[in-house]
């Protein structure tokens, strides 16, 4: 899209040519024209250094609270006005990821399988109640690495290796007549999704096939 120029921009151009051409004129017929534009150039500087500064002070406290009611004018103000429009847009955009993400945890409680949410450091950042109980986690475990959590030699082979395109097979460190499958699920910037199921049923199906 082409930019077209704020009000505030054409307001401030306005009032520039308008005041170095009232003052430029006011020289000419004192015969000081030249010493009287750089008069008025100097004043204006003046007054953008110091838009600049309320501007400045401006996003300064819109970063923490309500922007305070402000002296900018013009060009300034148009673009306070942007900076709170982006702002409530953030926050707009931040509520909805929330309830995004509040409604994905919802719906993993509701899964029998466990799901382990894993950070590009490696460390625990959240679990379902399935992989609560299967692996006994704590609030304590939050923010630490996973295999000094699951410390069973096989599961910190298979999850140091990076190749997951097959799931790992491993009898559980707590139960010891349960059988886990666990796929690991690379995604985002080094982040991982661990999933975890009981196939404990399953597994004695295929024992007892085999044995007849």
């Amino acid at each position: 899209s082409v930019f077209m120029p704020s009000q505030g921009y054409r307001t401030e151009l306005a009032w520039l040519l308008g005041f170095i051409g009232a003052v430029g004129l006011l020289g000419y017929f004192f015969a000081f024209t030249l010493p009287a534009l750089l008069i008025a150039v100097s004043l204006y500087c003046c007054r953008l250094v110091y838009q600049t500064i309320l501007l400045a002070r401006w996003v300064y406290a819109a970063r923490r609270t309500t922007p305070p009611d402000d002296r900018l004018t013009s060009l300034w103000s148009d673009i306070a006005e942007d900076v709170r429009f982006l702002q409530l847009r953030y926050e707009r955009e931040k509520q909805r990821l929330q309830a995004v993400v509040v409604r994905v945890q919802e719906m993993t409680t509701a899964l029998t399988d466990g799901v382990i949410l894993i950070d590009k450091r490696d460390n625990v950042e959240w679990w379902n109640p399935a992989a609560g109980q299967i692996f006994g986690f704590r609030d304590v475990d939050l923010g630490h690495k996973l295999t000094n959590i699951i410390r069973a030699p096989k599961f910190v082979h298979y999850f140091e290796s990076h190749h997951y395109q097959q799931p790992l097979e491993m009898n559980s460190s707590r139960k010891d007549d349960q059988q886990l499958q666990i796929q690991i699920h690379p995604f985002g910037q080094g982040e991982r999704l661990v999933v975890v199921r009981d196939i404990t049923r399953v597994f004695k199906l295929e024992l007892m096939r085999k044995d007849f």
